[in-house]
């Protein structure tokens, strides 16, 4: 597996980036081949006041369903944020048809999924409880952005029409 393609991209865009990134070969690949900065690490074990407050958006890409306390993890992603910074999170809804699909098929081959340091599918979000999670760690507007081939260029689109809007531009 490979990591930094999404922090490349959108360090081609004009964003500082920094990462974290569990699996310890994806985050060395990301810092050698694309010379960013990746914490090998869980979001639980960085001290909340690493980053206080740093950051104009945060992205959780396939990674909160993985995480045994969502709520705690929330609050420090949160804390994280500059005013009006941005979160945004990619990850399965557990009724969603992709979500079925895949679950039915690993029950079928009896597939296991591994992933060292976490428990599996700690946690699983529809809309109403990733909604609730948002709302109960202080973000207070939600848009939900379909799957998309260019993720990253969406993002970027966003957060650009976001801010914009922001600063009164």
């Amino acid at each position: 597996m490979r990591g930094g393609v999404f922090l490349n991209e959108a360090r081609s865009r004009g964003f500082d980036v920094t990462g974290i990134e569990l699996n310890a070969s994806m985050a060395a690949y990301a810092r050698d081949t694309y010379h960013v900065e990746v914490l090998t690490s869980r979001i639980e074990d960085i001290p909340s006041n690493q980053w206080s407050p740093a950051f104009d958006v945060v992205t959780l890409l396939d990674c909160l369903e993985h995480v045994p306390q969502p709520l705690a993890a929330m609050k420090k992603i949160a804390h994280w944020l500059r005013p009006g910074g941005v979160v945004f999170i990619r990850g399965p809804l557990s009724n969603s048809s992709l979500a079925r699909i895949k679950e039915g098929l690993r029950r079928v081959l009896r597939a296991r999924k591994r992933l060292p340091g976490y428990p599996l599918d700690a946690n699983t979000f529809n809309k109403r409880s990733m909604e609730a999670l948002l709302d109960l760690t202080g973000f207070d507007s939600l848009v939900w952005i379909r799957a998309t081939p260019s993720f990253s260029n969406l993002l970027a689109k966003k957060y650009v029409e976001r801010t914009a809007s922001w600063s009164g531009v």
